[in-house]
C-alpha cells in the first residue's frame, strides 16, 4: 500500500513539475512574444510615419513654387529623383490648368490694358506680343479681342471663338426680341 501511495505521490509530483515547467515556460514566452509584437508594430508605425513625412515634405517642396509651371517642374524632378519612393501615378492627373496655370497675374493684365489705352493704334501688335510671350494665357485675351484671333488655326482658340460666337448670337437674339417693343414670349391668358 505504501508503495502504491509513493507511486501516486511520485506521479503527482511529476505532474506538478510538468505543470510548473509549462507555467514558467508560458510566463517567459508570453511577455517575449508580446515584446516582439510591440517591436514589429513600432517598426511598421515608424515606417508609415516616415512615408507620411516624406510625402508631406515632397508636397511642401512642390507647392513652394511661385508659378504652376514651376510646381509641375519640381514635381517631375522629385518623381525622377525618388522614383522608388513615389508612386508611378504621382502627378499623373495634375495639369497646369488645375493649379491656375497659363495665367498671368492680374497686375500684368492691368499693365497690358494700360498699354492698349495709351496706344490704341498699336492694339493688334500689343495683343500679338502678349500672345507670343504668354502662349498659354489666351482665353481672356481672345474674349478681349476676338477679331485678332479669327485667322488663328489653333484648335483651342477656334473652339473658344465658336463658343464666343454662340454666346454672342444668343445675346443678340435676347437684345433683338427686347427692342421690338414686344416681350420675347407672350404670357398665356
Amino acid at each position: 500500500m505504501r508503495l502504491e501511495f509513493d507511486e501516486k505521490r511520485a506521479q503527482s509530483d511529476s505532474e506538478r513539475a510538468e505543470r510548473a515547467l509549462l507555467v514558467s515556460t508560458l510566463a517567459t514566452l508570453i511577455p517575449l512574444a508580446l515584446g516582439v509584437i510591440a517591436i514589429v508594430v513600432g517598426v511598421i508605425n515608424q515606417y508609415r510615419q516616415a512615408k507620411h513625412q516624406f510625402d508631406l515634405k515632397a508636397a511642401e517642396i512642390i507647392f513652394s513654387g511661385t508659378t504652376p509651371q514651376t510646381i509641375l517642374s519640381r514635381g517631375k524632378a522629385l518623381k525622377k529623383v525618388f522614383s522608388k519612393r513615389l508612386s508611378k501615378d504621382f502627378l499623373a492627373d495634375l495639369k497646369v490648368e488645375d493649379i491656375g496655370g497659363y495665367t498671368e497675374p492680374v497686375d500684368a493684365k492691368l499693365a497690358f490694358l494700360d498699354k492698349i489705352v495709351e496706344k490704341p493704334e498699336k492694339k493688334a501688335e500689343i495683343i500679338q506680343t502678349w500672345f507670343l510671350v504668354f502662349p498659354g494665357d489666351f482665353r481672356w485675351l481672345v474674349r478681349f479681342a476676338p477679331e485678332q484671333f479669327r485667322d488663328t488655326d489653333l484648335p483651342e482658340i477656334q473652339d473658344l471663338l465658336a463658343k464666343l460666337g454662340a454666346e454672342k448670337n444668343k445675346q443678340l437674339v435676347k437684345e433683338t426680341s427686347g427692342l421690338s417693343g414686344e416681350p420675347a414670349s407672350r404670357p398665356r391668358n
